[in-house]
């Protein structure tokens, strides 16, 4: 799926390209024609963006300007609309600043021509893994061994230095490594619905929520089918399940259950009385495009990674495959992607040779990625009991206003820019408090460059290429020989930079723009245009101010490869002290 391919058109894209450096295995013979996973968010959108599969994406995929919210409000003989908003509210500026939907197919299709571009023969269709060990005594340059299994039901042995199971809810990959999922099970059973719907409900081509003591339904807009109709996806609360249930009723379901047998015409029939007086129905002529239902628990693998036995973790899980939830916050494929987009990178940097130290790299991911589901699980359960509350315990009066106030505090969360990591390894702790914050994603900004005053954006500049950015903010002084500024290039491009691997490290340089505006590459230290002459920008004193800088005094920002701020620090104290190398030579070789 969309996570497994990430990984791997990263993975390309950051130098693994000999013929046997990847193998994506895909147990599926070609991509989803319908069905699955559709939401996308800003900062999912942006990972597109930068993977250049954005317009290929959006070609099919549908933007969501609005959200809207609808209860079952006392004294009301119909459902009311209790919210309605732009589907960026509440969200970080964002070069997409919008919700969008679309098929998981076509995400799979765009990636999956990305990756071939890059290694035409790493994708395996129609495979699956059926046994992973680790064995280091058989091989023990590539210890982990893998089994797999062919169309034809032929069975082979892959080994390999480091195996990542992108492989979903019910991974082969986790099972067979002994890996457990904690937590409660599911709150509810749900069914999911593509079909044309005929219906007098007003906001059917927003993305919606509809919440009434009979169920609940999530409604997300969705392209038009080979017919020319437009499609709908919903998630239908199906048999919810009451918080004083006992242990028997808590355990998963069988296949067999009565549950388990949820089909389209009981999913519709259940959305009918959710929705009414409002008609919903099938459109007349057409058919249910896809139909499924799940009950998925509320759980995160007791560990996202297995570790040979010298400590260096060798087999990963990310995606569905180490954490499940309910759609409510439609955040499953969004958080499966950024998981692999971490890992990638870290990765490569061992794979390459880059990492000095491999084990506390890969344990990274580990410890930033399990705190994000956690807080995933956690937000899941917070607006799950609000819901609840709304519903049954009569606490409807207040629904709008407690709605908007939690809907403020996880936007940020729901949108990528809000998670924060924690200080470590790979983030240095600041006093500065600010836009920019070390574990959190850098917004976009607008640059203009230097050499040519051509009109760029930021993170254009902070592609996952593999290499570490120094952007380094001047002040006001830089025209100034012996001023701060100068010192600091100087330093940078003369002392930071050579000392490390070539290629991993990159100087961005970012003038203010007021007294810029007419001097030319004399008025800059030599070594700028002879080291950046491409990544010079100037920037204004409103960019400056986004990211809690002033022009009057500068700083330095350390971004790592996957376009998180690693360091914030003092223009001037940070080459003086030495941090700035200091952090890097902790992660990265030197020369």
């Amino acid at each position: 799926g969309p996570a497994g391919l990430v990984l791997s058109v990263l993975l390309a894209r950051l130098g693994l390209r000999d013929p046997d450096a990847i193998l994506c295995v895909e147990p599926r013979p070609s991509p989803l024609p319908c069905g699955r996973a559709d939401g996308l968010v800003c900062r999912t959108l942006e990972t597109f963006h930068e993977l250049g599969i954005y317009e290929e994406v959006m070609e099919i995929g549908l933007q969501v300007a609005e959200t809207v919210a609808w209860a079952e409000l006392p004294g009301a003989e119909r459902i009311q609309r209790t919210a309605r908003h732009s589907s960026s509210l509440h969200m970080p500026p964002s070069r997409v600043p919008h919700v969008a939907s679309c098929p998981q197919g076509q995400i799979e299709r765009a990636l999956a021509r990305e990756l071939t571009r890059y290694m035409p023969s790493a994708l395996e269709r129609g495979s699956q893994v059926i046994d992973v060990q680790l064995d280091a005594e058989g091989d023990a340059a590539r210890p982990v061994r893998v089994t797999l299994r062919d169309a034809a039901g032929q069975d082979r042995v892959v080994r390999c230095r480091f195996l990542v199971g992108a492989d979903g809810a019910h991974s082969t990959v986790r099972r067979r490594v002994g890996i457990a999922m904690l937590g409660d099970p599911s709150d509810s059973a749900w069914g999911v619905i593509d079909f044309v719907p005929d219906t007098d409900y007003p906001d059917i081509r927003r993305l919606g929520s509809v919440h009434t003591s009979r169920g609940s339904v999530l409604h997300f807009p969705r392209e038009r089918n080979v017919d020319g109709d437009w499609l709908c996806r919903f998630y239908v609360d199906m048999n919810e399940l009451d918080d004083d249930r006992d242990e028997e009723e808590r355990e998963i379901k069988s296949p067999t259950h009565p549950r388990a047998r949820v089909t389209p015409e009981r999913i519709l029939e259940r959305m009918a009385h959710i929705f009414a007086p409002y008609r919903m129905r099938l459109k007349p002529g057409t058919q249910v495009e896809w139909a499924s239902t799940y009950e998925v628990g509320r759980r995160v693998a007791s560990q996202f990674a297995i570790a040979d036995a010298q400590g260096l973790p060798r087999v990963f899980l990310v995606g569905d495959a180490c954490h499940t939830h309910s759609p409510k916050v439609g955040q499953g494929m969004n958080v499966s992607i950024a998981d692999s987009y971490n890992l990638a990178w870290k990765l490569a940097h061992v794979l390459r040779g880059i990492s000095r130290e491999p084990k506390a790299l890969l344990d990274s991911y580990v410890g930033e990625r399990h705190a994000v589901a956690q807080q995933l699980l956690d937000m899941d359960e917070r607006w799950f009991r609000f819901e609840y509350a709304t519903k049954h315990a009569g606490h409807q009066d207040d629904y709008s206003q407690g709605r908007a106030e939690l809907l403020s505090r996880i936007t940020g969360f729901v949108s990528g820019y809000g998670i924060e990591y924690d200080d470590g390894y790979l983030t240095h702790p600041t006093t500065k408090d600010g836009a920019v914050r070390p574990g959190r994603r850098l917004q976009h900004a607008a640059l203009e460059r230097f050499a040519d005053n051509l009109t760029c954006d930021l993170h254009d500049e902070l592609i996952p290429d593999g290499r570490w950015k120094v952007l380094l903010f001047a002040s006001v002084d830089l025209q100034q020989p012996g001023g701060r500024s100068a010192k600091a290039l100087q330093a940078l491009y003369e002392d930071v930079l050579p000392a490390f691997v070539p290629g991993v490290l990159l100087g961005i340089t970012i003038c203010p723009g007021i007294p810029m505006r007419d001097v030319d590459w004399t008025a800059l230290p030599a070594g700028v245009k002879r080291e950046a002459e491409m990544k010079t920008f100037i920037a204004s004193q409103a960019t400056y101010e986004q990211c809690g800088l002033s022009v009057e005094g500068g700083a330095v920002i350390l971004m790592r490869p996957d376009g998180v701020v690693g360091m914030l620090a003092d223009l001037e104290e940070v080459f003086e002290t030495g941090n700035l190398a200091s952090m890097l030579e902790t992660v990265i070789k030197t020369v």
